[in-house]
Parts: structure tokens; C-alpha cells; sequence
């Protein structure tokens, strides 16, 4: 397995359970940028995948917050 592939199977085993459309398009917007490599990947795929980042980091904080409850 290469490291692009590792990368997307590492992003895969950290998505949610559920998600919206909109964070269901980010991520594979996101994916398609892992596996293509960011100098090849079109703007509006670099757009969508800072919006998944953007969610990955509102996920992760509100995990904190509810393992500190």
C-alpha cells in the first residue's frame, strides 16, 4: 500500500457514523486530493477538502468535550 493510499484509508476509519451531504461531498472531494497529490487536484476539490479539515475539527472538539463530561 502507498502513502497516498494509507492516507485515505487512515481518513476513512475516522469519519463519523453519520454524516451530512455536505460533509459527505467534502470527504470524498478530500479523498480524491489524497489520492491524486495537491499539486494535480482541481481549486474547488482544494476548497472541499479545507471544509472536511474545518469539520474533522469541530468533530474533535466536541469529542474532547464529551470525554471530559
Amino acid at each position: 500500500m502507498n502513502k497516498r493510499q494509507k492516507q485515505i484509508v487512515k481518513a476513512m476509519d475516522q469519519l463519523p457514523e453519520k454524516m451530512t451531504p455536505d460533509e459527505f461531498e467534502a470527504m470524498i472531494c478530500s479523498l480524491v486530493s489524497a489520492y491524486t497529490g495537491f499539486e494535480e487536484t482541481p481549486a474547488f476539490l482544494l476548497y472541499l477538502h479545507l471544509k472536511t479539515a474545518t469539520i474533522q475539527k469541530r468533530l474533535n472538539e466536541q469529542a474532547k468535550k464529551e470525554t471530559k463530561h
